[in-house]
């Protein structure tokens, strides 16, 4: 069985058209757009479809639009594949991607944050406090100890392989190391209107934001995610309203992340981006091809992906059995009440659920309703999970939409 890592991308995938023909093709995609837009209160789809550049370079809509394609191209592989992957890992603002779809976000809740956390960076942009930049062909130990002379104005705030790294820090010393970097040969990429992300600049928002996390309600993880600042799996949702508060003042650890998943087994690495990004890195950070990498978003490579798992007869999930699905969490969840009503509310909702199963296996409101009132008479104290789990790994967000409050 291959072992599949998910990876979502960050600022550079955003493109004037990406995700169209996902939202045309599929409508969980199109779905998954506009509930973006309801949350968000602004057409995404417009934006990310036909916007105006310069729109979508917007902070605050770079992230959701980037965010929102690339749950919609996941889901779109959970509906064509649906192996629920081993791990995830998002890049910068793409963990909020990778955590939407590993369990502990619900969409909704993530672009409020996205929409709040733009908010905030844009103050430290408008400060004009510093910069990012992009350097490349420029091996770390010789960027360590360049950047050392600009102690406490330049940090490297993301490492994404031993040859491409991100620069945050103060404007004056920035444009001066960047001018000394690429007399040495280096390429370097200023970002334009980009806040020093990832960087001790970022300090001032970082507690605004933390407190934000607070009062967002979590959920159980489905599978861990690769987290940007150890490189190491996190699946207790618990500590996620500090490590991603965390994230804005510290680096992105990309390559120890890719060397996580490498040691953790991952055989196939597959880019929810509608553009080759993350594949790159990876390329270089494991050169012989130790994890295999696709991009989903690409036609061409999602397409040689299919073909690579059926030659290695690799099951496709397929078409779904909901009521199947019920009656196995039903039968492997203990019950805490242990009365003869229980028993006997529970059993009945099971025998409905059998016929269900019967019948047809899409009966998903019929099967879902059965399930909760078998889990209420249990007296299980975390249903919610249960059930964000099964939507999740299901793909029936909105065929149950209003079930999770």
């Amino acid at each position: 069985m291959e072992r599949i890592a998910v990876m979502f991308p960050g600022q550079g995938a955003q493109f004037v058209g990406m995700g169209k023909k996902f939202h045309d093709q599929y409508n969980i995609c199109k779905q998954t757009y506009e509930e973006v837009s309801d949350a968000f209160g602004k057409d995404i789809s417009k934006l990310c479809f036909s916007g105006r550049t310069a729109d979508l370079w917007d902070f605050t809509n770079m992230q959701v639009a980037v965010v929102t394609t690339s749950i919609a191209i996941y889901r779109a592989y959970m509906q064509e594949i649906g192996i629920l992957p081993r791990f995830a890992m998002g890049h910068s603002m793409g963990e909020f991607a990778a955590l939407t779809c590993a369990g502990p976000l619900k969409l909704y809740d993530t672009i409020k944050i996205l929409s709040f956390r733009g908010n905030l960076v844009k103050k430290i942009i408008k400060s004009d406090i510093g910069k990012m930049t992009i350097v490349d062909n420029l091996p770390e130990s010789k960027l360590l100890e360049i950047v050392k002379k600009y102690e406490g104005k330049i940090y490297i705030s993301c490492y994404n392989s031993q040859n491409q790294h991100a620069l945050s820090g103060y404007d004056e010393p920035l444009q001066e190391l960047e001018a000394e970097l690429s007399n040495m040969g280096a390429v370097v990429s200023p970002l334009m209107s980009s806040p020093p992300m990832h960087s001790p600049l970022m300090q001032d928002i970082r507690n605004e934001f933390f407190a934000l996390m607070n009062t967002i309600k979590l959920y159980s993880f489905n599978y861990p995610v690769i987290m940007n600042t150890t490189g190491q799996l996190l699946n207790n949702e618990a500590l996620l309203p500090k490590v991603m508060a965390d994230q804005l003042v510290s680096p992105v650890l990309w390559e120890h992340s890719v060397k996580s998943i490498n040691k953790f087994g991952s055989t196939i690495a597959i880019e929810m981006s509608p553009k080759q990004l993350l594949s790159n890195l990876m390329a270089e950070i494991l050169p012989n091809g130790e994890i295999k990498s696709a991009v989903y978003g690409v036609k061409d490579e999602r397409e040689q992906l299919v073909e690579e798992l059926n030659s290695n007869k690799v099951n496709f999930r397929g078409k779904v059995n909901f009521p199947g699905i019920c009656l196995g969490i039903l039968a492997s969840t203990p019950n805490h009440a242990q009365t003869d009503e229980s028993y006997n509310t529970v059993k009945l909702n099971y025998d409905n659920i059998v016929k269900l199963k019967e019948q047809d296996a899409e009966n998903i409101s019929k099967a879902m309703d059965c399930l909760l009132n078998a889990l209420r008479a249990k007296k299980v104290d975390y249903i919610d999970n249960i059930i964000k789990k099964l939507i999740d790994t299901t793909n029936t967000m909105y065929d149950l939409s209003g079930v999770l409050n």
